[in-house]
């Protein structure tokens, strides 16, 4: 169960300019919702994005940079399906999304059953953290397909990852979660299908 900190303020999105070095080099014509979003949206940001999209009316894009505001995303597949409006065929949606089985979180919060916000991971807010495997279904859901994936690296403490990696595979995890445990977030390309 989340347990929210009203004194927080609460943020709908992040520029991430690192985001930006994955734009394809032809990209002209590049709606910024990153901007649009950050700072000052809530913990689920779906309505703004509706908003954001609506107010760029002379598509198409190359591009649609989204920062991290699929992490306050509620209903992930009509976002995406909404911002796929804005693009050309093959046109890019780049956004930054949170790793959930990221050390850091997944220790808290078997620990202690409950997620730390503050100065932390946490500290905007995500309604939606996402994993290697369900990004693409996300994606598909959008009426996109992901086109490629970078992973940030998360600075963990290899004794501690090992550890939550040994529990969570007594668990039922994969077998890989030590690899995706040290990934703090995944910057992702994905593209409009076509017609």
């Amino acid at each position: 169960m989340r347990r929210w900190h009203p004194s927080v303020p609460r943020l709908g999105g992040v520029v991430d300019e690192v985001l930006l070095d994955l734009l394809d080099a032809g990209a002209r014509r590049v709606a910024r919702l990153d901007l649009a979003l950050a700072p000052g949206g809530d913990v689920a940001a779906d309505d703004a994005i509706a908003h954001a999209v609506a107010q760029h009316t002379d598509g198409p894009y190359d591009a649609v940079v989204m920062g991290t505001a699929l992490d306050h995303v509620r209903h992930v597949g009509k976002a995406l399906r909404a911002v796929r409006g804005l693009i050309a065929p093959e046109g890019a949606v780049l956004a930054t999304v949170t790793n959930l089985l990221r050390y850091d979180l997944y220790g808290r919060l078997l620990e202690r059953d409950a997620w730390t916000y503050g100065e932390g991971p946490l500290a905007h807010y995500p309604v939606k953290l996402y994993t290697h495997f369900d990004v693409p279904n996300h994606a598909a859901d959008g009426g996109l397909y992901v086109d490629r994936v970078e992973d940030e690296p998360l600075d963990a403490d290899p004794r501690g990852v090992a550890t939550w990696a040994r529990v969570a595979g007594e668990m039922g995890y994969h077998t890989d979660i030590e690899g995706t445990m040290t990934v703090a977030r995944m910057r992702v390309v994905m593209r409009h299908p076509g017609p």
